[in-house]
């Protein structure tokens, strides 16, 4: 009988791969995403569409043709309204979003990509409206989920699909502390990639748009400079990411809260292999 010393045993848990941390993450806002979503249908009719939301992650859009722009619209002094479109958002035939889009009038020698284009929110007979869309709570909702989740069970559902989970270096259970500050850069860069759906061209035709990002009605383009300070921390924690992946290393938010994301590994499986 060959005995296996306590050195050559392999060790009890790996650290998570990045794809695994990027699918559980997936699969979280997936899951919050669709949770707004089956609420947001069920308000829309509850309420006459007061309360909606922008994305269904799977959505059919729907406008009409170009037509005149109605009067009196809020627009930009220094926009000229050229023509109008009216959208609708739907899913699985249920209506859950009404929107009208208003094209600038094209200068001489423009390209017509450039041209801008206002979306404007309206009730179902295309007078201008504004509504609550659920979909801003997202972040509000995220929040909480991956902060108490982590810190009750060391795994969100994502996690928990893919098969990792996260621990504090010491190997005790994860604090509200450490959960908290762990989630709060990851929190910042899912909201630097929060937009609203819209169109560069509009369709002639029923288009399906599949989205798989936090919606919201605005977007984060209203926020200015801001807005580009989020989109520039998003790109540094995707490169820093790749990077400490790469070298084997744990991600800037676990060194910050003295955490790791770990795999278990199957030690009988692996002693048998060997």
């Amino acid at each position: 009988m060959v005995e296996t010393s306590q050195s050559s045993r392999p060790p009890a848990e790996s650290r998570a791969r990045l794809w695994e941390r990027g699918v559980a993450t997936a699969v979280d806002v997936l899951i919050i995403n669709l949770v707004m979503a089956l609420i947001g249908l069920a308000l829309v009719e509850v309420t006459g569409g007061r309360v909606r939301v922008a994305s269904t992650i799977f959505n059919v859009v729907n406008c009409t043709s170009s037509e005149s722009v109605p009067a009196g619209l809020a627009l930009p002094d220094d926009f000229e309204a050229a023509s109008a479109r009216s959208c609708t958002w739907s899913v699985l035939g249920i209506a859950h979003d009404w929107k009208l889009v208003v094209t600038e009038r094209t200068a001489a020698g423009q390209d017509s990509s450039d041209v801008r284009q206002i979306t404007l929110a309206t009730d179902e007979t295309w007078r201008p409206a504004r509504p609550f869309y659920l979909d801003d709570l997202i972040l509000v909702i995220l929040a909480p989920y991956l902060i108490l989740l982590e810190w009750w069970f060391g795994a969100t559902i994502g996690k928990y699909v893919v098969g990792i989970r996260t621990k504090l270096l010491d190997g005790a259970t994860l604090t509200l502390p450490a959960a908290t500050k762990r989630n709060v850069i990851k929190l910042i860069v899912l909201a630097a990639g929060a937009g609203e759906i819209f169109f560069r061209r509009l369709p002639t035709t029923d288009t399906q748009v599949f989205n798989l990002k936090l919606v919201t009605s605005h977007g984060i383009d209203h926020l200015g400079a801001l807005a580009d300070v989020l989109q520039l921390l998003q790109l540094a924690y995707v490169i820093s990411a790749v990077v400490l992946a790469v070298r084997h290393r744990r991600l800037l938010h676990d060194q910050w809260a003295g955490t790791d994301v770990v795999r278990p590994v199957n030690a009988t499986t692996d002693l048998a292999r060997d």
